[in-house]
């Protein structure tokens, strides 16, 4: 029943060359991040859940178009789907100049910050720079890889098809630390049955979460834009709350 506290209003008025147009793309492709919860993820009975499932199910209900979440595929499946333009619209991204060449992305609609995740008894770290000599695993083709290839070059990294393949490292001792938003490492941690890890430093870094659109679809961006818009903070912060 939360939902029904959303406002039914529609997003600020739609051109009739938007109509129009939503009308001829009634169905679209979602590329999400599936084991990132409680953000995204697939529930036990194969749902499409978290923050980002009720951003999508509110949107599809205002715009009248069919979102559907494409199944089975890693993060960096998802972004070469987009590439390749088989996936049309992704929920939850980081914009980065390489993504922008193949996708437009709307302003960032929730902003999550990164922390460093150690084991219990690792020593005491003041931030990444303390883990020159250590190895921290990512999931291939996160932004959390783009970022550290770049800030810390010769940093050693383990990457990792999934953020469960990740957490589960760090806790067997295979790397030393990971780099994510701690309500989803707390959420996966409990669902792994994990209870080593702890928040260890705090980053620069954040996930600006956007929408993103394929490249040769521009006449979507205002679109998803005054949708977005129409979200009161106080409506993101039910949003969050529920699933946080």
């Amino acid at each position: 029943q939360w939902i029904s506290t959303i406002k039914e209003a529609e997003p600020g008025s739609l051109t009739e060359e938007e109509q129009s147009w939503l009308a001829d793309h009634g169905k679209m492709r979602l590329g999400i991040a599936s084991t990132w919860a409680p953000f995204e993820f697939f529930d036990a009975n194969g749902v499409f859940s978290g923050v980002s499932s009720d951003y999508v199910r509110i949107l599809t209900k205002w715009l009248g178009v069919t979102l559907t979440p494409q199944e089975g595929l890693t993060w960096a499946e998802v972004l070469e789907k987009a590439r390749n333009k088989e996936i049309d619209v992704i929920s939850a991204i980081v914009q980065t100049p390489e993504r922008s060449e193949y996708l437009h992305f709307t302003k960032p609609y929730i902003s999550l910050p990164m922390m460093v995740v150690t084991r219990e008894d690792s020593p005491y770290i003041q931030g990444i720079k303390d883990l020159k000599d250590k190895t921290i695993a990512v999931v291939r083709e996160y932004v959390t890889q783009g970022y550290l290839e770049e800030d810390h070059p010769d940093q050693k990294l383990l990457l990792l098809d999934s953020l469960e393949e990740v957490l589960t490292a760090v806790s067997e001792g295979r790397a030393d630390a990971l780099v994510e938003n701690m309500a989803v490492v707390g959420f996966v941690s409990k669902k792994l049955g994990i209870t080593n890890l702890r928040a260890a430093a705090a980053t620069p870094y954040f996930f600006e979460l956007s929408y993103g659109v394929r490249k040769d679809w521009p006449e979507l961006m205002p679109i998803l834009e005054k949708a977005l818009a129409a979200f009161s903070d106080q409506e993101k912060g039910l949003i969050l709350d529920k699933w946080l």
